[in-house]
């Protein structure tokens, strides 16, 4: 025996509580039961979370939700806030030569290394150099499989090596 989703019409089986289609929940008692059990789950985690967990839904009134801190990488903490501006991207010279890959990024101003942040990101660097109210913002796309091997600030030159896994 099937049934219709009321959300996007699809032919399911009648026994079904979940659209495999769209995601609805078809049965409103299953939803309830759902979400109950969704908001005992969090009252349980949300003192170890600091209350920063919480649920609004049907049966249930919407509360303040506190946003935990932006995660920043050791560089970052470290730095105090500063006033930018001008955001430039910086020239990317890449030569990939067997398992390495190696990134010339031109940054004319930057003197020291600390004023250079690198975070690894998913499938990216981020570089962010700062010379003055100067900031140099890179994106380098990065392959899984490459690791940051090393890095040399000299003469506005930031020289950035990946090394395959």
């Amino acid at each position: 025996m099937q049934r219709q989703c009321s959300m996007c019409g699809k032919e399911m089986e009648r026994n079904w509580d979940f659209c495999p289609y769209c995601g609805n929940m078809l049965s409103p008692m299953q939803s309830n039961k759902l979400m109950n059990m969704v908001q005992d789950m969090v009252n349980k985690l949300s003192p170890m979370f600091n209350n920063l967990i919480s649920i609004s839904g049907a049966n249930s009134q919407p509360t303040n939700v506190k946003r935990p801190p932006t995660r920043q990488s050791k560089a970052d903490l470290t730095r105090p806030a500063q006033k930018v501006d001008q955001v430039v991207e910086p020239m990317d010279d890449a030569v990939k030569s067997g398992n390495s890959s190696i990134h010339r990024i031109m940054l004319p101003d930057v003197t020291k290394r600390s004023d250079v942040t690198i975070t690894r990101m998913e499938n990216s660097l981020e570089i962010r150099a700062f010379a003055g109210k100067k900031l140099y913002m890179k994106i380098i796309p990065v392959d899984k499989r490459y690791r940051l091997s090393s890095y040399e600030l000299s003469d506005g030159v930031l020289t950035v090596e990946l090394k395959k896994n």
